[in-house]
């Protein structure tokens, strides 16, 4: 095929044949084939392919080039007009160049207590699956890999070969909570693709804020009411490598302790609040949305009404020493079984084996449950 640029004599004859191309019929035209520029590169190249007659005999591309192959075609719109022999416009054909770039993603697959799944994925828009459209570089099957990234900078795992068109995706086990994940594809056709981060969040250990309200008292003071929890937060604890955005948001159950007898009072939010409650040890848990484990507390509704009230199942009533008491606490124990103190919030916060003595120097002011076995009594710290 001759190409050539149109003499300036007949330019503005082809001009008005522009007119008539108008009307001329897809058949006609011969369509262009487009290589669109991969990243990093910017321009793509077109060239065209005639499926039957009239097969043009010149072209003349928007920038005025008359080559059979167009190079360095920018991103955007562009078009190129074809003619026969006789420099009679046959073909007005526009196109638009594309900037392709590969797609890359990971995410978070089987979720297990301390560890996780990922799934790193890969596509590439027009790879082997068209004829008219195509990337200006199809990036080879034997040198391009995956790499599965922790905090930017550590490998963890390195997949592949990597073949590409049109996708392509690799799961990966034994990824630790608490820290940040990329998928990263590199190799031939100057490939650098990074996937956005995920987050593997953890919280470690979890307070609850809570306000118990007794049979016989007021809120968190073991005086007059109805029984009831309230979840006020939830808080990650100290020990949290990697937190979630707060405040954290979930399911919130109520289970009888130690039976664990789900009570069927399921409540989503960032707090819950159950009242009507019967005296006696309860479990909260809490799934929460953006973690994977479940945190839990055991709280405590009594009936009783003043510091110094005692109960047991015989007459054989715990006994405590000194009141209030400021390092170590006495009971009249028997040696066997667990005791355990217990906040006002029904939280466990001391608990060891029953030796009629206990260091609470450490604990807040403030007043406190001791159970042992099932005996129990109030005492105040100071």
């Amino acid at each position: 095929m001759e190409h050539r640029h149109i003499p300036a004599a007949a330019y503005h004859t082809l001009v008005a044949s522009m007119v008539f191309a108008l009307s001329l019929s897809s058949s006609a035209q011969c369509p262009v084939i487009l290589y669109h520029p991969l990243a990093p590169d910017t321009t793509g190249y077109a060239y065209i392919n005639c499926f039957g007659p009239p097969y043009p005999t010149y072209l003349i591309w928007d920038n005025a080039d008359t080559t059979a192959t167009e190079y360095g075609l920018a991103v955007g719109p562009h078009f190129v007009d074809e003619y026969d022999s006789a420099w009679v416009l046959i073909g007005h054909v526009p196109f638009q160049m594309e900037q392709l770039e590969l797609d890359v993603w990971c995410q978070a697959a089987l979720q297990l207590p301390d560890s996780f799944s990922l799934m790193g994925f890969s596509f590439l828009e027009y790879c082997n699956t068209q004829i008219s459209n195509h990337p200006s570089c199809i990036p080879g099957p034997q040198s391009t890999y995956m790499d599965f990234v922790m905090d930017g900078n550590v490998v963890v795992h390195t997949a592949g070969p990597a073949f590409l068109c049109p996708g392509q995706y690799f799961p990966v086990t034994g990824f630790d909570y608490g820290h940040n994940y990329q998928v990263h594809v590199y190799g031939s056709c100057s490939l650098s693709e990074w996937s956005p981060v995920l987050v593997a969040f953890s919280a470690g250990t979890a307070q609850f804020n809570m306000n118990i309200v007794n049979l016989n008292g007021g809120t968190n003071n073991f005086g007059g009411g109805t029984g009831s929890i309230e979840v006020v937060d939830v808080q990650p604890g100290a020990d949290s490598p990697l937190p979630p955005p707060l405040p954290l948001t979930g399911f919130f159950g109520l289970y009888e302790w130690p039976s664990q007898t789900d009570l069927g009072l399921w409540q989503w939010g960032s707090g819950a609040y159950w009242d009507n409650l019967l005296p006696g040890q309860y479990q909260v848990l809490f799934r929460p949305d953006s973690l994977c484990n479940p945190v839990d507390t055991i709280v405590t509704i009594d009936a009783a009404t003043a510091i110094g009230d005692v109960a047991g199942s015989t007459t054989d009533h715990l006994h405590i020493w000194p009141q209030p008491v400021h390092d170590v606490l006495h009971w009249n124990g028997d040696g066997n079984g667990v005791v355990r103190v217990i906040d006002m919030n029904g939280r466990v916060v001391h608990y060891g084996p029953d030796i009629g003595w206990m260091e609470v120097a450490d604990l807040s002011t403030g007043m406190y449950r001791l159970e042992v076995g099932d005996r129990w009594a109030r005492f105040v710290k100071w």
